[in-house]
């Protein structure tokens, strides 16, 4: 089974592991639970609710964000306790009804923001890729057209 998606206009293509969840070039941690990560790239997008998505993605941001060993060296983020004091702020907020401005989420998933760095870093590159798909499908009909 191939998952697929493109990053920069190439076609990137894992393959997956005997639990259903890709391994990426340095074999993605196979011992990880990333049950939350899991279930988000695996649901359907057409019939989830926005809002609801959008707290799914940050919930895996957190998740993945806490795998230990993360580098933080080339995000904004000194070291993990940092980044998830940030990234569980704002889905605190989400969760009690609060929808922050989309330029102050939109700047955590951006090309060269603070969790593509950390993921680049840390070998969970791909993995970010498609959380990041499903927060622009999330945000999409939360704000518009960015």
């Amino acid at each position: 089974m191939l998952l697929g998606g493109s990053v920069s206009g190439r076609l990137i293509n894992r393959r997956t592991n005997r639990d259903g969840f890709w391994a990426n070039s340095i074999g993605f941690r196979d011992t990880m639970n990333l049950e939350v990560t899991r279930n988000l790239l695996a649901r359907d997008l057409q019939a989830s609710d926005p809002a609801d998505l959008l707290i799914h993605v940050f919930e895996a941001v957190v998740e993945l964000l806490s795998i230990e060993g993360n580098d933080f060296t080339w995000s904004r983020w000194s070291h993990a306790d940092e980044a998830l004091a940030e990234v569980r702020s704002i889905l605190a907020r989400m969760k009690n009804g609060d929808l922050p401005e989309r330029t102050e989420l939109a700047v955590l998933f951006a090309p060269t923001g603070p969790i593509q760095e950390v993921s680049l870093s840390s070998g969970w590159a791909d993995v970010f890729e498609k959380v990041s798909e499903r927060f622009d499908h999330a945000a999409q009909p939360l704000w518009g057209k960015g």
